[in-house]
């Protein structure tokens, strides 16, 4: 009697940078995550921390409730000021050149700066976007090319459909700029890891990686029950409860959607693929401790890429924490909250915000 033939197992994909993270999070920190039980603002944590650990002294300028500008004087002396989320370490020229996505790659690129390769379109020009989108083997990330917008922008953008999706979520988000500021970048992407560092001067003082809504499987419940588990979880932490995440909230359909599916035991499911921290569920973990020397330099020289500035986040997108080979910078954002360092839900706050203020005071000497 003839044998079967050998059936030969189908590969098994490697693990991607971000179930390596998180599986590095869950040995190292188990399912418990920070629980913050109260948490201050961008503004409000700076201005704590001027008048109570550096004795200075902020001092109100602007009359409307809408505007919030601010002297810091130490010891009589005029040190600085703030400006919203901008402090006087960002120069006019860098903050207006941060403002337009378009401009800043521009810089980076002056710079030698590694930056995705990318191009800006109206929303009119949908067709053309979709081709050049076409053109990449790997995902895009679609967002608005001015940062005056709230929202609009996905990551990982994929297909027809996706592509149309994130398309309209973006040209939404621009419809109440100016005509000639109605402009939406297009940028390739490889996958890794989406890791925002905070620099002031030549020193990184912070950094996350904004991880994507996931939930872990217990063996005996499926995504929708582990997902209510997570939302009452959430609940529990101050700083979460903005970004609580529920079933109406989370992809319904695709192969992350949730579903009834019963996860193995100790299994990470990732229910989005957006590490962006305005989407729901993204989740913070600091990893300042681990990020690569190369990749701090790149963060450095991304912010030196602006004549003037001397703090500001920066975005990279990287293969590993270990290495900057293949890391790109996607983007540098002065006005950037601070409170994301100091709340992260996994691992060590970082106070910015003090790194700012020596900063000033060192420059006013």
């Amino acid at each position: 009697m003839a044998s079967s033939p050998a059936t030969t197992p189908s590969p098994v994909s490697p693990p991607t940078p971000y179930e390596v993270l998180v599986r590095d999070l869950l040995a190292k920190h188990g399912t418990e995550i920070n629980l913050w039980e109260q948490v201050e603002s961008h503004r409000g944590s700076l201005l704590d921390d001027a008048k109570r650990r550096r004795r200075i002294t902020p001092q109100r300028l602007s009359p409307s409730k809408g505007q919030f500008l601010y002297s810091l004087s130490r010891a009589g002396k005029v040190i600085g000021g703030l400006d919203g989320r901008y402090s006087t370490l960002v120069s006019h020229q860098s903050r207006r050149a941060a403002q337009s996505r378009q401009i800043m790659r521009q810089y980076l690129s002056a710079s030698s700066i590694p930056v995705a390769p990318g191009h800006v379109f109206r929303p009119e020009q949908e067709s053309s976007a979709e081709r050049f989108a076409g053109g990449f083997s790997t995902p895009v990330m679609i967002r608005p090319a001015s940062r005056q917008t709230t929202g609009g922008v996905t990551t990982m953008v994929e297909g027809a459909q996706g592509f149309r999706e994130a398309w309209k979520k973006a040209s939404e988000a621009c419809s109440d700029l100016r005509p000639l500021e109605r402009l939406i970048e297009v940028e390739a992407l490889s996958e890794g890891l989406l890791l925002r560092v905070y620099v002031v001067r030549e020193t990184v003082w912070a950094a996350i990686v904004r991880i994507p809504l996931y939930v872990v499987g217990d063996g005996k419940s499926d995504t929708a029950t582990l997902l209510r588990k997570e939302e009452t979880r959430r609940k529990k932490c101050a700083y979460l409860k903005k970004r609580s995440v529920s079933q109406e909230t989370a992809p319904q359909e695709g192969p992350n959607g949730v579903s009834q599916d019963v996860p193995e035991g100790g299994s990470v499911v990732f229910l989005d693929s957006e590490p962006i921290a305005e989407s729901s569920g993204a989740l913070s973990a600091d990893v300042l401790e681990t990020v690569s020397p190369e990749l701090k330099s790149l963060a450095v020289d991304a912010m030196w890429a602006f004549p003037g500035l001397a703090a500001t986040a920066v975005d990279i997108m990287t293969p590993s924490l270990d290495s900057a080979e293949g890391a790109v910078v996607v983007d540098v954002n002065p006005g950037a909250d601070i409170s994301e360092f100091l709340y992260p839900a996994y691992g060590t706050p970082r106070r910015v915000g003090l790194a700012i203020l020596d900063q000033m005071i060192a420059t006013s000497r």
